[in-house]
């Protein structure tokens, strides 16, 4: 069996971020249009998926892109095991920042990656115990790659 280790503020981002899958299904429920459900345990391919047209959805939340001015893009967790955009199946990608939220088609963030020639960076989060592979894209060339651009969900919200 696999040996997993948690630090504590692993257990508040992933609180966090189940909040902002309730926040994002909610919005488009009422949309009248999708009807998302969220998939259950631990699924690297994706999180929300609309049970009538097939759509996928990855949500991601990177408040700290505030103040670097970068989103972060994970490959591999730990290092040398895929995942993030290397694993993912989702049709979109919603990045929550806090004040815009993103709505971007994985290969779009590939182009963006390639296109501009960022190189990947080993990195360490908060809440993370491994280290892991990640780009960093500033927000300014990110923005030309997104489909949509909307308020943060998390404005207005208590």
């Amino acid at each position: 069996m696999k040996n997993t280790r948690y630090n504590p503020a692993w257990f508040d981002d992933l609180r966090a971020g189940e909040r902002l899958e309730h926040l994002f299904m909610n919005k488009l429920n009422k949309s009248g249009f999708f009807n998302l459900t969220k998939v259950e345990g631990h699924f690297k391919e994706f999180d929300l998926i609309d049970t009538k047209l097939g759509i996928t959805f990855e949500i991601k939340r990177d408040l700290k892109s505030q103040e670097t001015e970068n989103i972060i893009i994970e490959i591999e967790m730990p290092k040398n095991n895929p995942s993030g955009l290397k694993t993912t199946q989702a049709k979109f990608w919603i990045i929550e920042t806090g004040t815009r939220l993103y709505w971007i088609e994985p290969n779009k963030i590939w182009h963006c990656i390639t296109d501009n020639e960022l190189t990947s960076r080993v990195l360490k989060g908060n809440g993370d115990y491994d280290e892991k592979v990640a780009y960093l894209i500033p927000v300014r060339l990110f923005e030309h790659y997104v489909s949509r651009v909307e308020e943060s969900l998390l404005t207005n919200v208590n």
